[in-house]
Formats: C-alpha cells, sequence, structure tokens
C-alpha cells in the first residue's frame, strides 16, 4: 500500500522547488548582466537590484522549512495527533493479538 503525502509536504515541497527557481533564475540573470556589461555593450550600468530577490528568496525558504519541521515535531511528539493515532493503532493491534479485547462494557473479563 502506498503511503500518501500530507497537504504541508506537498506544500513544503513545492515552495522549496518554486523558491529555487527563483534563486537559479536571479543567478542567471545577474551572470548576463555581468556578461553583457564585461563586453561593453552599449551604455549598460551594474545593476545588482535582481539580488534583491534572493533576500526574499531565502529567507523565504528558511521560514517555510522550520515551520514545517516545528509543525512536524509538535505532531510526532508524544501528545501530538500522529503519535496518538499511531499509538491507539498499536494498542488495538495489540488488544487483538493478545485477547484483551473487552466482551461488552458491562461484563467482567474472566
Amino acid at each position: 500500500m502506498k503511503k500518501e503525502w500530507s497537504t504541508s509536504k506537498v506544500v513544503l515541497w513545492f515552495m522549496i522547488f518554486m523558491l529555487m527557481g527563483i534563486i537559479l533564475f536571479t543567478g542567471w540573470a545577474t551572470i548576463q548582466m555581468i556578461s553583457v556589461v564585461s563586453a561593453g555593450v552599449g551604455l549598460v550600468a551594474w545593476d545588482f537590484t535582481p539580488l534583491v530577490g534572493l533576500i526574499s528568496a531565502i529567507a523565504g525558504q528558511v521560514v517555510i522549512v522550520l515551520g514545517y519541521f516545528v509543525k512536524s515535531s509538535k505532531e510526532n511528539s508524544a501528545g501530538g495527533i500522529v503519535y496518538q493515532s499511531m499509538m491507539n493503532e498499536f494498542n488495538a493491534a495489540t488488544a487483538i493479538w493478545t485477547g484483551d479485547i473487552p466482551l461488552a462494557p458491562d461484563v467482567e473479563q474472566p
């Protein structure tokens, strides 16, 4: 059985790939600008304003990844949603295998 990805994990990877695209495009644009200026084509001046986009892209990536890690650690620690549901399933499976399943709420166990 193939396990589906959670929505938060899909959003995390989408944002990482999108921000990596911004970072790579900004690097490419800066390299192209440097090659045009170095060739002396026209009256083109040094312009590093595309690099301003890197600040927000990298900061955004850090915030998104850290936010996902905090959310994931809270869910998977004791008392978290994923941890509790896993423990409930484990306890139910253990009760089936050991025979500790109560017959009914008002019937005493032998």
